[in-house]
């Protein structure tokens, strides 16, 4: 994104209570969502408000939530929560964080805290793909029943990141704005029925995870021991083999 487009960015971001009085969805150019090869700025005015992308794609934006799209396939969330909605194709956006890919049917919510430079995805349904811009630990998905949160990069190079969390109605709630609770009010008894379930995934995700570790640890030690032995075996043959040869050539008589 070039200077000019950050600054009108910038501008309508300070300005947006002012834009969007007597408009649910502002964008910038005009008409610019029906335009396919066209850039365009999406400023909502209320929560709970729908945008159609497709037959059955569809994004629900938070109150006073900014979103950019580009390239007509690909948002960037600069502020806000937006609940987005995809059947039978994938869904890229973009954050501060990095990039994020959906996958088809799935339900994800997006909570982007501009003060904080935190984004916070919550996967209702399905699943979404993370590419941190400078990965700690790879690429890798979140399935449905868990949230995590990105942030910027840090003094060492790589992403602030959390760590996968089971998705709980509380830490929903918690996260993204009161103001923009409409995006999941629907949610909160299906949520709340999922939690147990939700929890004793990620504990078992993890605990699958400790032993993968765990035998990952337990084969490189036996490869170190295995390299030690053989560098012993190698330094007893060179040995013998000096020994032969100093023998040889100064031979002690008796």
């Amino acid at each position: 994104m070039n200077f000019f487009k950050k600054l009108i960015i910038f501008f309508l971001a300070s300005a947006i209570d002012i834009e969007v009085k007597a408009l649910e969805l502002y964008q910038f150019p005009q008409n610019c969502l029906v335009e396919k090869n066209q850039d365009c700025l999406i400023i909502s005015k209320k929560s709970g408000t729908q945008l159609q992308l497709s037959k059955n794609d569809t994004l629900m934006f938070g109150s006073q939530s900014l979103v950019y799209r580009q390239n007509l396939q690909e948002y960037n969330i600069i502020k806000g929560s937006i609940k987005w909605t995809t059947s039978t194709d994938v869904a890229k956006f973009k954050s501060i964080a990095g990039k994020f890919i959906i996958q088809p049917e799935s339900e994800i919510i997006i909570s982007q805290d501009k003060e904080k430079s935190k984004t916070s995805v919550f996967v209702l349904k399905g699943s979404i793909t993370i590419n941190p811009n400078k990965p700690q630990n790879g690429n890798y998905s979140l399935p449905a029943g868990t949230m995590n949160w990105f942030g910027p990069i840090n003094s060492n190079g790589s992403n602030t990141e959390g760590i996968p969390t089971a998705l709980t109605w509380n830490l929903l709630t918690s996260t993204i704005e009161s103001s923009n609770l409409k995006l999941v009010q629907n949610y909160k008894q299906s949520i709340k029925s999922r939690e147990p379930a939700n929890i004793e995934m990620i504990s078992n995700f993890y605990h699958n995870l400790a032993k993968k570790i765990g035998a990952l640890h337990d084969q490189r030690i036996a490869r170190e021991e295995k390299i030690q032995k053989e560098n012993e075996e190698v330094r007893i043959r060179v040995k013998k083999l000096f020994r032969k040869k100093v023998d040889f050539q100064f031979p002690i008589s008796d």
